[in-house]
């Protein structure tokens, strides 16, 4: 496990101080590595014996170890962004083992990253609302489809716009009474965070959904489910995220539906009796 995940990973354990070392290490990894025990306390404004005790709570001797491993943690990054998923010269079945291992990675680090406090006040706050707002743009409105269409089939009323400005315009009609689960990886999407932003000012729980680190939507949320942060700026496309997002949707459409499941059994049953003469 990298050094990086290995912070992440034990996060909600951290005591406030440990929880200001942590930040700053993982906000700025590359300046870490070369700067000292005193010059690190000084700039988390905590003391050298913290940094000690930080380093030794993630099983390291001392900074000096931590710093060590945080190289190799980023070496690690750092060959994974030139490697990568898709080369000029691969054989389909390269492609194949590659997409297979990102996704395979992905989905362990995305169940370490669970806070399962938070994941259950989410669902809590979920199964007693009066509506479900879904926001989301881009390869994250196609995740939010996917909750919307499974949440309706067991007759949860759930509100999603694929046009970004007639969600925004929906927010205003947003109470007390309803929830918004918001999906957006960098969390930096303007028409997802306006409309948090005014949901959350009319009462509303809001949700969010987006990578791990202080992005400007889970600083605008009352809880964060958290993703890695291992999609690069420049990308093919929306794989990992993708994929991230998919598991933590499928955990909160599952975590409701098992609420009252023959209630839940009956209305999948209606809905598929509905649409079967379809595929006759």
């Amino acid at each position: 496990m990298s050094c990086i995940t290995k912070i992440r990973q034990n996060y909600e354990y951290f005591t406030q101080t440990e929880k200001k070392i942590a930040d700053y290490v993982i906000e700025n990894s590359k300046d870490v590595i070369n700067i000292s025990t005193q010059d690190l306390a000084e700039l988390t404004k905590t003391s050298p014996a913290s940094i000690v005790r930080f380093s030794r709570s993630l099983g390291f001797d001392g900074f000096g170890e931590l710093k060590i491993e945080l190289v190799k943690s980023l070496q690690s990054f750092n060959d994974e962004e030139i490697d990568t998923i898709l080369k000029h010269d691969d054989t389909v079945e390269e492609m194949v083992q590659k997409i297979e291992g990102r996704v395979q990675n992905t989905l362990e680090e995305t169940v370490r990253l669970i806070n399962f406090k938070n994941l259950q006040e989410a669902l809590d706050s979920i199964k007693k609302a009066e509506t479900i707002y879904l926001l989301g743009v881009g390869a994250s409105a196609l995740v939010a489809m996917d909750l919307q269409q499974k949440l309706l089939r067991i007759n949860r009323r759930c509100v999603f716009s694929l046009d970004s400005n007639l969600g925004l315009a929906t927010s205003v009609h947003i109470t007390e009474k309803d929830v918004v689960i918001a999906i957006s990886y960098g969390g930096r999407t303007k028409e997802v965070n306006l409309a948090v932003k005014r949901a959350r000012d009319n009462g509303a729980k809001c949700i969010a959904i987006t990578k791990w680190g202080k992005t400007p939507l889970a600083s605008l949320s009352h809880i964060s489910i958290f993703l890695p942060n291992n999609e690069g700026e420049l990308r093919i496309g929306a794989i990992n995220s993708r994929f991230a997002q998919l598991l933590i949707t499928d955990i909160i459409y599952l975590g409701i539906a098992k609420e009252n499941f023959e209630l839940t059994e009956h209305h999948l049953r209606e809905t598929k009796k509905i649409v079967q003469p379809l595929k006759e």
